[in-house]
């Protein structure tokens, strides 16, 4: 919807004529289930329309260093990347000031930061090229096979301690111009005089590895920290704990029963993560974290498809991730992470495998899974994966009883 709201207004700028024949096109394209992105992409008579339409152009040719890069460089003020998330958030923060009832849950979901690394002044020329840390170095013979198989498909050998810089520079401005966004939900629940009242968790799905082992993007089953350790953090009413950063443990699924408390609803169904205000108040800690990913080829229905062709207007340069997952299905097999405060372990349903030691080997650059020496710790996290698997699946419906 909110890309449909950008054509809308892309299309009143246009003179009357051609307004009225993209108009047309639109109507002729309106299926039971109305219009999406795909029917008007797919249509040939929207050609002439292409600077209506959102799309993410690669601005480098195929055999560029960049082009596998994920680097899209300076955004045009006017283009959809640039106005896709001040949108977003003119739009909550609209609701929020004339429509929003009370009590509400407003969830928003932005674009930023996330490749393409493309971002628009003054976000793009915010950081210092110079002053930008190199990221950690790219190692791939003793990792997973996807990071070798996607380091050499990308060609990323070809790209300077130059071009990662700046890359990481444009990912920094990406972040800069999502807290502005923030700001502007900040101010109008300030000036509804809900702010003390409210919840407000920050969080992201994700990290990147923006440079990280010589990559970019991320993959559905790389475990490492720069991927897992985001972002998280909790206002909570009347700004108790303020001002706390906690040390511990948490994981996604500690979201839901903190909302949960919040707002004081008994729920009947399992749940394994923990309120984070237990864990501010050192009332719950873990000694380890849990992550899973990946698909086997014995289910098709999760891989990632849909993108035909890197000249694919929207998602032309996910294309060739996408190609190895179908090529080699063994890179993104299933695969299990425990991670503890001193090690790290990776299983995979098939391909190498990987153990850590975090205490010394921070950046996880040394693949120690074969190394005799740490068999018993390795067989130590091994079981006690093994038991969080146990602890942690099957749960039988909380609505029904047992009749027989």
């Amino acid at each position: 919807m909110i890309s449909l709201e950008i054509v809308r207004k892309g299309v009143r700028k246009q003179p009357i004529g051609k307004r009225l024949k993209f108009l047309n096109l639109v109507a002729s394209n309106l299926g039971k289930d109305g219009i999406t992105y795909d029917s008007l992409i797919g249509d040939p008579r929207f050609k002439e329309f292409e600077e209506l339409m959102p799309s993410f152009h690669n601005p480098f040719p195929p055999h560029h260093r960049l082009y596998h890069s994920f680097y899209f460089g300076k955004a045009d003020p006017d283009s959809v990347v640039a106005r896709m998330d001040p949108l977003i958030f003119d739009e909550a923060a609209r609701w929020l000031s004339t429509a929003a009832p009370q009590p509400f849950c407003l969830y928003l979901a932005a674009t930023l930061p996330h490749t393409p690394y493309q971002v628009d002044e003054p976000y793009f020329s915010q950081v210092n090229r110079a002053a930008v840390a190199d990221p950690i170095p790219a190692q791939p013979d003793d990792k997973a096979d996807f990071m070798r198989e996607l380091y050499d498909r990308y060609g990323m050998a070809q790209l300077s301690q130059e071009d990662w810089r700046e890359i990481r520079a444009v990912y920094a401005g990406m972040i800069a111009k999502l807290d502005e966004q923030i700001g502007k939900i900040l101010s109008t629940l300030k000036e509804r005089d809900w702010y003390n009242d409210s919840v407000i968790i920050f969080l992201s799905d994700h990290g990147d590895y923006a440079g990280d082992y010589g990559l970019p993007e991320k993959w559905p089953t790389g475990f490492q920290d720069v991927l897992l350790h985001t972002p998280l953090i909790v206002k909570f009413p009347n700004n108790e704990h303020a001002g706390r950063r906690v040390e511990e443990f948490t994981q996604s699924l500690d979201i839901f029963p903190t909302l949960l408390e919040q707002a004081e609803i008994q729920s009947v169904y399992t749940h394994f993560g923990k309120p984070l205000s237990s864990v501010i108040e050192g009332a719950e800690s873990r000694d380890a974290v849990y992550a899973v990913g990946g698909y086997d080829p014995r289910e098709p229905q999760a891989f990632e498809t849909g993108v035909k062709s890197a000249n694919d207007p929207l998602m032309g340069h996910y294309y060739e991730k996408l190609r190895l997952q179908l090529e080699k299905p063994a890179t993104v097999a299933r695969a299990a992470m425990i991670r503890t405060r001193e090690w790290k372990l990776v299983i995979r349903s098939t391909g190498k495998e990987e153990l850590y030691d975090l205490k010394n080997d921070p950046f996880e650059l040394k693949n120690r899974m074969d190394d005799p020496a740490l068999r018993e710790i390795q067989d130590d996290l091994r079981q006690r994966l093994l038991y969080w698997y146990l602890r942690t699946s099957d749960n039988p419906s909380a609505e029904h009883e047992r009749t027989g």
